[in-house]
């Protein structure tokens, strides 16, 4: 069984890392006291906590555990004499041994799969490791291992979508969307691709191959037009893992591009995030001459605050409130506002 303390981040954030520490302490001490004394419960990292259970028969065991589990919790955290009380939630994958699954690593493996499917799940907060997800993880395994040879061979592509200026009904520049086969014929869907790319080290060369392709197709179109842009989206990675702003400086020098024919496109959820990190690297990528743009604006824990402090040069406004203008006086004050 694997557990994970819900939003633990904000917990950290809002009351410091000693108080944060004391409400993963009464946690464990909680999970202790719901195990039998032949159970294992362990701490793993952060906020995750691991329990190894002997005797589970069954999916109904497994549950019945994972209600105890849920009770215990359940109540609020003390963790001080200022009578500090926190509410927190928990996320729970588990799996079953078997046949298939009988050594510790595969049981790790399969839980933590069944964690995940939990939390991408809205109002799911337990999951067994079933069937599904094992036929699931295998082709994600085949996938992962054919995007890697696309990305090896630059198979994949951009296609353009145009920015129009809505006034002069002029195309202003577009948007560099990753695609992977021929439409209709071996297409795999972005959604896909980009979620498996995000999820093993494949993003940050999925990225740079994006920049590198956007910045061959700019070299012509300047030539026409030397006002034009191409908008190329950012993955969180990017930021973490990897020199962006050295990839970036690589991409303009080798193609002698104008630095504000590039604009790049990062996610409201990611500014959240990380606020700090991200203003930081946005700085830096403003320094360089790039123009950046948040979008899914008002999506995620929109921020007067945070978009005061970042960088940006565009803000695009979520869909769901574009749509709705001529029907909702609402959502045309949010957006004549924002």
């Amino acid at each position: 069984v694997l557990i994970d303390v819900d939003r633990f981040r904000i917990i950290n954030q809002d009351l410091g890392p000693e108080k944060a520490s004391a409400v993963l302490a009464a946690v464990a001490r909680r999970l202790e006291r719901v195990g039998r004394p032949s159970d294992t419960v362990a701490h793993l990292e952060g906020d995750a906590f691991g329990c190894l259970i002997d005797g589970v028969l069954d999916e109904r065991d497994a549950y019945d555990f994972a209600r105890r589990v849920n009770q215990a919790l359940g109540e609020p955290i003390r963790i001080d004499t200022q009578d500090i009380e926190i509410k927190i939630s928990i996320t729970i994958g588990i799996a079953i041994g078997n046949r298939l699954a009988s050594s510790g690593g595969d049981l790790v493996r399969d839980a933590s799969i069944a964690l995940s499917r939990a939390k991408d799940d809205p109002g799911t907060k337990v999951a067994i490791f079933d069937s599904v997800m094992q036929n699931t993880t295998l082709t994600r395994y085949r996938l992962d291992t054919r995007l890697r040879q696309a990305i090896r061979r630059k198979e994949l592509r951009l296609a353009y979508q145009p920015i129009v200026e809505i006034e002069s009904f002029r195309v202003a520049g577009c948007e560099g969307l990753a695609r992977w086969g021929r439409e209709g014929v071996d297409a795999v869907t972005p959604t896909i691709f980009v979620e498996v790319a995000e999820q093993s080290d494949l993003i940050v060369p999925l990225g740079r191959l994006a920049l590198e392709s956007a910045a061959r197709e700019l070299t012509t179109w300047i030539e026409h037009n030397p006002d034009i842009f191409v908008t190329v989206n950012i993955s969180p990675r990017q930021f973490d893992e990897h020199d962006l702003v050295k990839d970036l400086k690589n991409v303009i020098e080798d193609f002698s591009l104008p630095r504000e024919s590039l604009h790049l496109e990062i996610t409201e959820s990611t500014v959240v995030e990380n606020p700090e990190k991200v203003a930081e690297a946005l700085a830096e990528l403003k320094r360089l001459g790039v123009r950046i743009c948040i979008d899914d604006f008002g999506t995620g824990y929109s921020s007067l605050h945070l978009l005061q402090a970042m960088p940006y040069d565009v803000l695009k406004i979520d869909r769901s409130f574009i749509s709705t203008l001529d029907s909702s006086p609402r959502s045309q004050i949010i957006v004549e506002t924002l």
